[in-house]
């Protein structure tokens, strides 16, 4: 309102000035606003595990694999599959019979190496 000719050019470069401070510091309500399109969310990918676990039979020491997985709706854990029962393992037995195969087939002893064969089919 109090500009003059003289001041007009003056008072024009300063409030120019003042937009852009503004228009800087607070882009939302100043800024040179572009329509955009909103951006896509990002697409969901969904993985499920299986989780393996080995059930022991407390009577008898059996063993046998059972598997989880979760399910697609309320992704809770359901049992899956069952393995077959087998029975628990003696290590001194598994060993002895590892040493008489070897025995059978004339093998030099190794204690340190591997057995030379799996009778039971474990490895």
């Amino acid at each position: 309102m109090q500009a003059t000719p003289e001041t007009a050019y003056l008072t024009q470069v300063r409030l120019g000035q003042l937009r852009w401070t503004a228009a800087i510091l607070g882009p939302r309500t100043h800024g040179r606003l572009k329509p955009t399109e909103p951006p896509e969310p990002p697409q969901v990918t969904t993985i499920c595990y299986r989780h393996f676990e080995i059930e022991v039979e407390p009577g008898t020491g059996r063993r046998r694999v059972i598997a989880w997985t979760p399910d697609s709706d309320t992704l809770k854990p359901v049992r899956e599959a069952e393995g077959l029962w087998t029975g628990p393992v003696d290590p001194v037995a598994k060993a002895a019979a590892i040493q008489r195969l070897a025995d059978e087939r004339g093998a030099p002893e190794s204690p340190a190496g591997p057995p030379p064969d799996d009778p039971e089919g474990w490895c």
